[in-house]
């Protein structure tokens, strides 16, 4: 039978190849080998690699970061190799209230029945999913103005034309002429490679994407999605909001300084709970 292969963002140690090996391999022996592309980026360029010298199917899979939510639909059925996380990271699966509860019970379990045997941040953790769901919303409304610029920040980049935004560093090139030696040519090209950035440099600053007025919308626009009473009380900001941050955000919350929730009881409380999904 052919190899099946899945490449993940993360190095050899990170969160995403010890869960998704957690998942894929120890609870559902699904076959599919789990590969690690050493970093954030790389991970279409390793999946080939893989196809190329080891043969059978590669496929990857990246964070969604701050890209629309169809974004990660469309690449669940365009056919091609590489998917994106529905959320905005696999960290963002650590979040869910159903996988810090379990998490929760696990740890007091492992500290023993008696309360004075748990850590110190432990009592700080509910018991309960709705006392869970209102500290989440919490950390949610901490980090809500943040969010709210990387989300406006994102739309903007995104919504530029082509011509804008980016300026493509080249070597100048020799307009005329066959005497590659002759000095004012290249002094020649290299000034007009000067006035083709600053032009599109201009462009640029000269777009109203990049007004003050634009940034305080798309600001503004953001920040009230993402405070709006139904996005909080659905729950949305664990999909869209920055998963490692909200995390970070959460363990503060509960006990400053702390290793609270230790990343590997999250995982293996994560595998459990996503066991049947």
């Amino acid at each position: 039978m052919a190899e099946l292969w899945l490449v993940c963002e993360g190095d050899p140690n990170s969160i995403d190849l010890t869960m998704l090996k957690m998942v894929f391999v120890d609870v559902l022996a699904s076959g599919i080998s789990i590969e690690s592309a050493g970093g954030m980026k790389g991970t279409g360029a390793v999946a080939g690699f893989i196809r190329q010298r080891r043969g059978g199917t590669a496929a990857y899979v990246n964070d969604r970061d701050y890209r629309p939510r169809e974004d990660a639909e469309a690449a669940f059925s365009d056919g091609m190799p590489g998917f994106l996380w529905r959320r905005h990271s696999i960290e963002n699966y650590l979040l869910a209230p159903s996988v810090l509860l379990r998490t929760i019970h696990g740890i007091k379990e492992r500290s023993g029945r008696q309360r004075s045997a748990w850590p110190a941040w432990l009592s700080a953790l509910p018991n309960d999913l709705a006392a869970l769901h209102g500290m989440l919303r919490e950390c949610a409304h901490a980090r809500a103005a943040e969010e709210a610029c990387r989300i406006a920040n994102h739309r903007l980049w995104s919504s530029l034309p082509e011509s804008l935004g980016v300026v493509q560093k080249r070597n100048p090139r020799r307009q005329d002429g066959d005497d590659r030696s002759e000095p004012s040519r290249w002094r020649e090209a290299l000034c007009q490679e000067v006035e083709r950035i600053s032009a599109a440099a201009r462009r640029t600053a000269d777009s109203p994407e990049f007004s003050r007025p634009n940034a305080i919308h798309l600001f503004d626009t953001a920040f009230g999605e993402i405070t709006a009473e139904p996005y909080l009380n659905g729950m949305e900001f664990l999909i869209d909001f920055h998963g490692r941050d909200l995390l970070k955000a959460l363990r503060h919350q509960v006990a400053p300084g702390a290793d609270a929730l230790p990343d590997g009881w999250l995982v293996d409380a994560a595998a459990a709970e996503y066991k049947a999904n």
